[in-house]
């Protein structure tokens, strides 16, 4: 470790991005094996899961993971008789990790991809990795879902096919229909990726009239049409200055047209700021309109993950139904989610009649709590902030989407789940 480096870096200054081009030709120690890619990490559990992910996901002998530092990774990058495609650097426990991403910059050729992982919750370092040229830093603990747009990047199909850039994940909520609790679901799923998996997401409200997860935010909303009307101007910090802030990790863009005006929403830009937003963000949770049409419908079926949200009612049975059908056609996986929000109709229409309106039983199914809807909009509280219902319904969606075990949340009251991700 170079203890006497300073981390106070320019912005620009290498601190992890590929090597100038004069390394290109630099002459290596010795012959030694290609691999894909190469990873050091600290702590012999994220060692073993990135093993046995690796050889997976790349092939037997095309990947190497191992516990150590940089001192390690540079000394096998000098030995390989190729270089890798990918590197995977551990930061946790370094003092002085952007000093040591220097050391590795100058070990490693032009093209390398280096994703940064560590401990630390640092916005500062994650800013001044990603303006050297990491590509990333995670947050431990990782899982092979958060790999996987960076491992899928050195298979030479994928990257033919161009799958090989770094997205966020898109997940799209649904209601069958107005006051089903879709919003307050949608809110609470972003909150806990961001607050207790300690990724960045962006919640995005397409709703440009009507929509409420401004107020259970209790951020104030705007931004959303100018992005729109902008759409081929949008960078990063367009972006963030179009974005509310609602957390350290959590920011919204939505917005509120008058009533009286017109909203229509042009699909390419549309596409454009979503495909922006997801080059700044792990997640980027969508709260679909009530009202659909094509660009809507062709939104939900690009989605990687679907939520669709129903209840008990006649009406929500039917459009729950209808959702369903239009996600067969669609990419990616959907979960159903039926909200227990009218009480007196459990008895009335019980699990049967549920399943055979729907064509199949729901995954979650979430108990009445009389005062969650209160609180989310009246006082700006996430419900996911708590317990409740609503709180273990969206970690059981956020265990779905970032392939991580449930965190149970306190306080939390009866809830019926199963699998998750059916489609």
């Amino acid at each position: 470790m170079t203890e006497g480096a300073s981390d106070a870096k320019a912005p620009g200054e290498a601190a992890g991005r590929p090597a100038p081009a004069s390394r290109a030709t630099a002459p290596r120690k010795g012959a030694g094996p290609r691999h894909e890619v190469l990873a050091a990490v600290a702590d012999p559990a994220t060692a073993a899961m990135l093993s046995d992910y690796l050889a997976a996901a790349v092939g037997p002998g095309r990947a190497l993971a191992f516990r150590g530092g940089v001192d390690r990774l540079i000394d096998q990058l000098e030995k390989a008789d190729a270089p890798p495609r990918l590197v995977i650097v551990d930061l946790s426990g370094i003092d002085t990790p952007l000093s040591e991403m220097d050391r590795l910059a100058e070990a490693c050729d032009p093209g390398v991809t280096v994703l940064a992982i560590g401990d630390r919750d640092s916005v500062y370092l994650f800013r001044e990795l990603v303006r050297a040229g990491v590509a990333d830093y995670l947050l431990k603990p990782v899982s092979p879902e958060l790999l996987a747009p960076y491992v899928e990047s050195v298979q030479p199909a994928l990257r033919e096919a161009g799958l090989g850039a770094r997205r966020g994940r898109l997940i799209a909520f649904a209601g069958a229909r107005g006051g089903v609790g879709t919003t307050t679901l949608a809110v609470a799923t972003a909150w806990r990726l961001s607050a207790v998996r300690k990724r960045r997401v962006a919640l995005v409200d397409l709703d440009l009239h009507g929509g409420a997860a401004g107020a259970q935010l209790g951020v104030q909303t705007g931004g959303l049409i100018d992005a729109l009307a902008n759409a081929q101007r949008l960078d990063a910090v367009y972006l963030e200055q179009a974005m509310a802030q609602a957390g350290p990790r959590l920011s919204l863009l939505a917005d509120e047209a008058p009533l009286g005006a017109a909203a229509a929403i042009d699909p390419d830009a549309l596409e454009t700021v979503l495909e922006r937003v997801a080059e700044q963000f792990h997640f980027v949770v969508v709260d679909m309109p009530r009202r659909f049409g094509p660009v809507f419908a062709g939104l939900f079926g690009r989605a990687r993950n679907r939520v669709i949200v129903t209840d008990r009612t006649l009406a929500g049975l039917r459009d729950g139904a209808r959702l369903l059908e239009l996600a067969k056609s669609g990419t990616g996986g959907s979960m159903l989610a039926l909200n227990d929000h009218h009480p007196g109709l459990r008895g009335a229409v019980d699990e049967a009649l549920t399943a055979e309106a729907l064509g199949r039983a729901p995954d979650l199914e979430i108990a009445y709590d009389r005062t969650a809807a209160q609180r989310g909009d009246n006082l700006g509280e996430p419900l996911a902030a708590g317990g409740g219902p609503i709180a273990l319904a969206a970690e059981r969606i956020v265990a779905g989407i970032s392939g991580l075990a449930p965190s149970r949340p306190t306080g939390v009251r009866r809830l019926i789940a199963s699998v998750l991700g059916r489609r």
